[in-house]
């Protein structure tokens, strides 16, 4: 009897680890979104009647300051953007919505996938929000962090549930 509980629990520790490692090794380590709430900035305003969705590649200081504006407020202790040394080994990818504000306890924004083809940056995403509340339009923001590639790509498409709705070329 206390050899097949002892076998049992063994067997059960094995799968359990099994289980842990597929899940680690399935999940992309080279991508992360970053809050948006991580930074004292928001997207700057564009035209969102002409382009309902907004999307950009940051790759330096000078295209974060080209896509946000600081957001200063009184007592605010968060930085306004990632430090010099981040940009050398990061790209950002951003999208950004103007829809009504809701009340979610999870972010609207899923990254399917990331992907580096012949030169080209890949973003699919979902975006679903939830609860909507009465009135208003606010910008909710995806920014998506990778590590930068040996050879820099020279064109990014993002890809809303599979479907394109923003090419920047750069």
């Amino acid at each position: 009897m206390r050899f097949t509980l002892l076998r049992l629990a063994c067997t059960a520790l094995l799968l359990t680890t099994a289980f842990l490692i597929v899940r680690v090794s399935a999940a992309d380590p080279s991508w992360h979104i970053i809050s948006d709430d991580t930074y004292a900035s928001f997207v700057r305003n564009w035209n969102d009647g002409a382009q309902p969705v907004f999307c950009a590649t940051i790759r330096s200081k000078g295209d974060w300051k080209t896509v946000f504006a600081p957001a200063v407020t009184m007592g605010n202790k968060r930085p306004i953007m990632p430090p010099d040394e981040f940009f050398t080994q990061n790209d950002l990818f951003v999208v950004a919505k103007v829809e009504p504000p809701f009340f979610a306890s999870a972010s609207p924004w899923r990254v399917n996938t990331l992907d580096t083809r012949d030169g080209t940056v890949i973003l699919d995403f979902d975006f679903a929000p939830v609860s909507q509340m009465a009135g208003g339009k606010f910008k909710h923001t995806l920014i998506v962090s990778a590590p930068k590639p040996q050879t820099p790509p020279h064109t990014a498409i993002f890809r809303q549930s599979g479907t394109e709705v923003c090419r920047v070329v750069f």
